[in-house]
């Protein structure tokens, strides 16, 4: 598995935290301990947590990818995702944040992941097309009126 593989879906989750924040692709993962950028990158050590299953120490690795000097720790990632779960069972608004960044993160991957394989998901709808026409004319199902079936007609009291 080659890096930018592994990588994939915490790339879509920096991307998205960037776009919802205008901040530089660099901003979230600088060296500072300055609260705006700290609080950043609490939410994508969470997301990271619960998009992919990857170790906390690759998680961490991923700021040394993205233009930090060194690795973050894999207990600098537990601690950070843990404090965004503590902050989201307590204030309602942060939560449904979290819940809407979640929804995004999880729609984008899905639209990455079919377009990437859109060729696939064709041949498969047409495949599957194909089956059910000719299972519907192997068992000689044909199309009936409603007064034929009786069905949804209401009988005479």
């Amino acid at each position: 598995m080659t890096r930018e593989e592994k990588y994939f879906t915490l790339d879509v989750i920096s991307e998205i935290i960037q776009k919802k924040h205008k901040v530089e692709s660099s901003y979230i993962f600088q060296n500072t301990r300055q609260r705006d950028v700290s609080d950043l990158r609490k939410v994508f050590f969470y997301m990271a947590k619960e998009f992919t299953k990857l170790s906390l120490q690759c998680i961490g690795d991923y700021s040394k990818y993205r233009g930090r000097g060194k690795s973050h720790n894999h207990a600098t990632v537990l601690y950070n995702a843990n404090a965004v779960k503590d902050w989201m069972s307590i204030d309602k608004a942060y939560k449904h944040y979290i819940d809407d960044l979640a929804n995004e993160i999880k729609y984008a991957e899905i639209t990455q992941k079919l377009y990437e394989n859109k060729d696939l998901i064709g041949n498969l709808a047409d495949t599957i097309n194909e089956l059910v026409i000719n299972k519907l004319s192997d068992e000689g199902i044909h199309q009936t009126t409603q007064e034929d079936s009786r069905l949804g007609m209401v009988q005479g009291l």
